[in-house]
């Protein structure tokens, strides 16, 4: 199976002279044969290109040919008492495919005036088609959604072409297109089209294939449109080419090779959003959207596709990205749809300027650093030059490991407020809240919740089964979770919910979302380098708020001290007292991904942790170099803005401070689990394994486990962490 799926990628690679597997989005400016896009013309040229890799690794390809439509019929229409005409009308194609649309529009605005912009839209949104009748326009709703839908008419009447239903849908409204374009009542050069979720994808890709499209929304398209693959993989919670069982039906099944290796897809969805230059594209994702549209994904898929918008045509304004609150389909004002629409066509007198398109969200202007809310925003060369001359000099090699690891991730200079928690505003949202962010589920038979804050007010939830003994002192599990920028510790798809799983075990399970991610993602990237200088590192900033977590947790003990947990705890005991008491000798430190990498340094930093476990979490960086997959040390530096003083090692990744062999010797007297799958994305296996060879033999509570698969948090990896747990809490 390893062998097919090596060859797979080797013959994939080959359509791109060069082509290195990296973790950052491919470079839309560098050709095929390797020589770089420098004019308005080359990236003509290139556009082809980009359409070909679309239509070969993702997307299926178009008819060689497009039918001609052959004749048209009105079958009905209705005259509305506000003067609303609504036509239903039969097209028939000479492929041999009828399919059906309605128009919508005002007869009042058809005789006063002789050209109407237009709004597409699919058959289940027809409330969108009624509301850009509001806002002047002719509606238009044509059967490419799940309710009603003509592409696979196509897909049989072209066997011959590969396209796949969401390529196919894009095709219906290219051919619905041919028709509307000739209404007399229609301004051909303002033509719009918007759709939701899968209708949100196919909106995009219509207007990368079909340039009479000169304005679009993608509302939550998610994936990979909208949020490329690259980053949506099991690290990322996010939605990869095996959820949904999509693979196959709306995309190549061949994209199934790609599965939690992204890294080796020779091109993405950015692609899409780049064809689309320089016309008016607008994305729209919700900041806590846990199906398929993260922030993070969407933020760099538009800084790569405004390229072409900033440098051949300067038009950076003509692309934008809209963060809304809520969820996949909540929040969404589809006026500001219309807003945008509008401003595209030019028939709007703004008074506020095209940075306050909307007062309830945030828009990314992708030529503009200081507006991304994540990382994708944060640019290493800017903070070096910024903060880089006042890094002090690194201690030498001979200090202990905890001043080197000080200096690398900037805790030195950064001290936090220290604080027992509380209960507040917490208790009392305790349904919305979590609720909103999918932290909790309602009505568990077999385990309850609490949220609080601790810390400098960060919120964290306890999870506990309903059956244990709340005057007796519990072990305790941190879980900390990986690269899950819009859902924090919460999954999405088909990832476990960890911490739920290990109380439904009997465990008690402390929980939150780290800064720049779930409820929180917004205090990352800039916004968190903007505060806090050169004075503190992301990374460093989480392993100080697992500190805090602990300061928590070890004052819910059967005498906690005034002194160390303060008088704010005591007055509020009462409110604490349907909570678990902690053993504080027994405190677990685990994570996936991200989390297992804060998890393991902040054992280091701490020593009330016994033990910790790290699922898919870390590669020695001393030889993490640019070469390999996993994009070598620019992973957390720049990529994540993670830690951003290791970009001083790069090109001498030999030199970093410490590595990983130097913190499992450190913590060889605590026990420590190590799940390390061969096939990772961010790791080299085979460096893995020598360090784990090179400390094994002093390190006797050291649990290494390696199966020959692919990185993921599924059940079968839930597993592996709940027997280690369980035999350690036995040894215990």
């Amino acid at each position: 199976m390893n062998i097919c799926r090596t060859v797979l990628l080797l013959i994939s690679s080959l359509t791109v002279f060069g082509f290195h597997p990296s973790p950052y989005l491919n470079d839309l400016m560098i050709f095929n044969n390797g020589t770089q896009v420098t004019d308005l013309r080359g990236w003509m040229a290139r556009r082809v290109e980009l359409k070909d890799l679309l239509q070969d690794h993702i997307l299926g390809r178009l008819p060689s040919e497009v039918p001609s439509l052959i004749s048209s019929k009105e079958v009905n229409y209705t005259v509305s008492e506000a003067g609303v005409r609504s036509t239903f009308v039969q097209l028939n194609y000479s492929c041999g495919v009828t399919t059906y649309i309605e128009v919508l529009y005002s007869e009042v605005d058809v005789m006063q005036n002789k050209s109407l912009p237009v709004f597409a839209t699919q058959w289940n949104h027809r409330l969108w088609a009624a509301l850009a009748v509001t806002r002047g326009y002719v509606g238009i709703t044509y059967m490419g959604a799940d309710i009603a839908d003509s592409a696979p008419d196509f897909q049989q009447a072209y066997k011959n072409s590969s396209m796949m239903l969401i390529m196919a849908r894009a095709f219906v409204l290219s051919r619905v297109l041919d028709y509307v374009v000739g209404l007399p009542y229609v301004n051909k050069s303002q033509i719009s089209v918007s759709g939701h979720s899968r209708n949100g994808k196919q909106s995009l890709i219509a207007a990368a294939f079909d340039e009479r499209i000169t304005s679009v929304v993608g509302s939550s398209p998610g994936a990979p449109i909208a949020s490329p693959f690259h980053f949506t993989s099991s690290n990322y919670y996010g939605e990869g080419p095996r959820t949904g069982r999509v693979a196959g039906f709306w995309w190549l099944e061949s994209i199934l090779q790609y599965d939690e290796h992204p890294e080796n897809l020779p091109i993405d969805g950015h692609a899409v959003l780049s064809l689309i230059a320089p016309r008016h594209m607008l994305v729209s994702t919700g900041r806590t959207d846990f199906e398929s549209d993260m922030t993070f994904a969407g933020e760099m898929c538009v800084r790569s596709a405004s390229l072409p918008y900033q440098r051949f045509f300067n038009k950076p304004e003509h692309i934008r990205l809209m963060t809304r609150d809520g969820d996949h389909h909540g929040f969404n004002d589809h006026h500001t749809y219309f807003d945008w629409i509008d401003l595209s066509f030019n028939r709007r007198v703004r008074h506020l300027g095209n940075k306050n398109l909307c007062t309830d969200c945030f828009m990314v202007h992708p030529e503009d650093l200081s507006t991304y809310t994540t990382a994708a925003g944060f640019s290493w060369s800017s903070w070096n030059e910024t903060y880089g001359s006042l890094t002090p000099p690194m201690p030498p090699n001979n200090t202990h490991i905890i001043a080197r690891m000080a200096w690398l991730l900037q805790l030195t200079d950064s001290p936090f407020a220290r604080s027992s928690g509380n209960v507040g505003e917490e208790s009392k949202a305790y349904r919305y809240i979590p609720g909103m962010m999918r932290h909790t589920v309602a009505d568990l038979e077999s385990i309850e919740s609490f949220s609080f804050s601790f810390g400098e007010d960060i919120d964290g939830t306890l999870y506990w089964p309903k059956n244990i003994s709340l005057t007796d002192q519990h072990p305790v599990m941190v879980w900390l979770h990986p690269y899950s920028y819009n859902t924090g510790f919460s999954p999405a798809y088909m990832q476990s919910n960890v911490a739920q799983d290990l109380a439904n075990s009997g465990y008690v399970v402390a929980t939150f979302d780290l800064i720049g991610f779930g409820h929180r993602n917004f205090r990352g990237g800039n916004v968190f380098y903007d505060r806090y200088g050169g004075r503190s590192s992301l990374f460093g900033r989480m392993t100080q708020e697992v500190t805090m977590l602990i300061d928590f947790l070890t004052c819910r003990v059967k005498s906690p001290s005034v002194s160390k947990c303060g008088s704010q705890f005591q007055f509020q005991q009462d409110q604490f007292d349907s909570l678990p008491l902690i053993d504080p000798t027994k405190i677990t430190v685990a994570g996936y991904s991200l989390g297992g990498n804060v998890a393991i340094h902040s054992a280091v930093l701490d020593p009330r942790i016994s033990a910790v476990a790290t699922l898919s979490s870390w590669t020695p960086m001393r030889s993490d170099t640019s070469d390999l997959p996993t994009g070598g040390l620019s992973r957390l530096f720049d990529l994540h803005g993670l830690i951003p003083r290791l970009g001083f090692f790069l090109g001498k990744e030999g030199t970093v401070p410490y590595d990983y062999k130097e913190i499992l010797s450190y913590l060889a007297s605590r026990s420590i689990l190590v799940h390390a799958p061969q096939h990772d994305r961010d790791a080299t296996f085979s460096h893995v394994a020598d360090t784990i060879n090179s400390v094994k033999a002093s390190s006797p509570k050291l649990t290494f486990s390696s199966p020959n698969r692919n990185s993921t948090m599924e059940p079968t990896d839930v597993a592996i962490l709940k027997d280690w747990y369980s035999s350690l809490l036995k040894i215990h």
